[in-house]
């Protein structure tokens, strides 16, 4: 019987990997305990690689010449988060199926300024930050064509009207959903 140095719990020795290092020929923690260690190692890896893949797509997307003749926008936008600094921020928050988005489209990316959000929020976000200065009126962009119509020149969404959707009606105007 040994006691595992994480979990606590006195075990068979079958229950430890060999280590010739050790004075009784095993490792101090247990087999569940290295395994369970070791996948949290590895997640944590594999999700700072992601932090770092998505530092650089942020990096790309602010100084690609290419990218910005589309997103004019982005040309006074800066990065003003280290490499290690965006990635040690990643990894804690980072989630199954998120989204990055800054909290004030017109600030830089910088810590204060990043969250994540789940598919749904990000897209709730894109459509408010489309209507923000249009949800006190009945003019509405459409998100397809971009011209800005009358609500009643979009057809009803299935959702309804929520607080996403103050009309409840759907993004493309029914001349784009047409076509």
């Amino acid at each position: 019987m040994k006691i595992c140095t994480k979990c606590k719990i006195a075990k068979e020795l079958n229950k430890f990997n060999k280590e010739a290092r050790y004075k009784d020929g095993y490792r101090s923690e247990c087999k569940v305990c290295r395994s369970n260690r070791q996948k949290i190692k590895s997640k944590n890896r594999t999700t700072a690689k992601r932090g770092s893949e998505v530092y650089t797509a942020i990096n790309d997307r602010l100084t690609n010449e290419k990218r910005l003749a589309n997103r004019e926008r982005y040309r006074s936008i800066n990065n003003l988060m280290t490499r290690d600094e965006f990635v040690e921020w990643y990894v804690p928050n980072y989630f199954a199926g998120c989204t990055l988005d800054r909290k004030d489209n017109d600030g830089d990316y910088e810590i204060d300024n990043i969250q994540m959000l789940s598919k749904v929020e990000h897209n709730h976000k894109k459509r408010l930050d489309r209507l923000g200065e249009y949800t006190l009126k009945e003019n509405v962009p459409c998100s397809k064509c971009g011209t800005i119509k009358h609500y009643t020149e979009f057809y009803k969404n299935k959702t309804g009207i929520n607080k996403y959707n103050p009309y409840g009606i759907r993004s493309e105007c029914k001349s784009c959903q047409r076509n």
